[in-house]
């Protein structure tokens, strides 16, 4: 099968609801009771793939930047600038006040699209 969904043991799509308690954990006697879950080849290859593809790129990053990580980590602030925050250093900081605006205004935003 080459889809998306899990299924039960009569390879019909898994409902989740009837292994809930009311508060929504899971009832153990109802999930013995009902099936176990099956996964599809290609959800169980993309959640495996997922899961290497996070851990490849911390590796990489480590194997590859792991030295100037450590020493950009270790040195004083500022000794170790590169060319790019050199150049912004002639120009004036954003005021704290700045960002703090446009967290409360995106914050205001979601929650009147969540409850429109």
């Amino acid at each position: 099968m080459s889809d998306s969904n899990s299924y039960d043991n009569h390879a019909k799509v898994y409902n989740v609801t009837r292994i809930l308690t009311p508060e929504y954990t899971l009832d153990l006697k109802k999930y013995e009771a009902y099936s176990p879950l099956f996964l599809s080849t290609t959800f169980a290859l993309t959640y495996g793939l997922s899961f290497a593809a996070i851990s490849s790129v911390v590796v990489h990053t480590a194997l590859f930047h792991g030295e100037e990580i450590w020493i950009r980590l270790r040195a004083p602030h500022g000794s170790l600038d590169d060319v790019h925050t050199k150049m912004m250093r002639k120009y004036k900081p954003a005021p704290t006040w700045w960002y703090l605006a446009i967290l409360v205004v995106c914050i205001a935003l979601t929650m009147a699209m969540i409850y429109m």
